[in-house]
Order: C-alpha cells, then structure tokens, then sequence
C-alpha cells in the first residue's frame, strides 16, 4: 500500500448518506473538519514461542516448528495491523488425512476476540 499524503478539508457544513458498519445513515460533518492520515506505524516487539520469526525486507513470517505457536505483538490501543496465514503440506501427507488449522487472536487478558478456523481433506 502506497503511504497516505495530505488530508481532506471540508469548507463548508456537508451531509453525507453513508452506511458505517452495517448501518445506513447521514453523516453531518462540520465546516472546518479535517481528516488526515496518521504516520504509519510498525509494530513494537514481536515475540514467538515454538516458532522463529524471519524478515525478509519489510515483511515478517513465522515458522512453525511445532503444533501450536504463540505469537506477540505488541501495539499501541486501536491500531489494527493485517496479518495473514499461508501454508504448504508436505510432500508426503496421507491421501484421505483431514488437517484442522486454526487461529485465534486473544486480548492481554489472555480471552478469546478473534480468529478463524478451517478442515482441510487431502484428496
């Protein structure tokens, strides 16, 4: 993603018809309202358990070297930051074998707020 430059000034009191989240509705913005793109911003310390971080350039991967690996990341309240999960099977996994692979995001309180899962049948 290209880095965000300069920002958006309304001139005059606007009304917008928008739909936020699920919800549709008018936005009413006020004369002088700016918005503008914060600096982007890096993660702080990232820790693995039963894994190795690498980075190749700008990008950071994960490598599992067990079952279950716990990765931590630390960043500021309300940043957001993507992430993604690629795998590959080994040549030699049985035909018929289903595999579970499963993500889940936890708060500081150690809580449940996030994650997916999925069953792969090898065929």
């Amino acid at each position: 993603a290209e880095p965000c430059h300069g920002e958006i000034v309304f001139l005059e009191r606007t009304r917008i018809e928008t739909t936020l989240g699920c919800c549709k509705g008018i936005l009413t913005v006020e004369k002088g309202s700016r918005f503008g793109c914060s600096p982007s911003r890096r993660p702080g310390r990232v820790t693995v358990d039963e894994g190795r971080l690498v980075v190749e350039g700008d990008q950071r991967f994960v490598v599992l070297e067990r079952g279950t690996v716990i990765v931590r990341i630390e960043k500021q309240p309300g940043q957001i930051y993507p992430l993604a999960v690629e795998f590959s099977l080994p040549n030699d996994v049985e035909k018929g074998r289903s595999l579970m692979i499963r993500v889940a995001q936890r708060n500081e309180q150690h809580q449940v707020v996030g994650g997916a899962g999925a069953v792969y049948l090898i065929g």
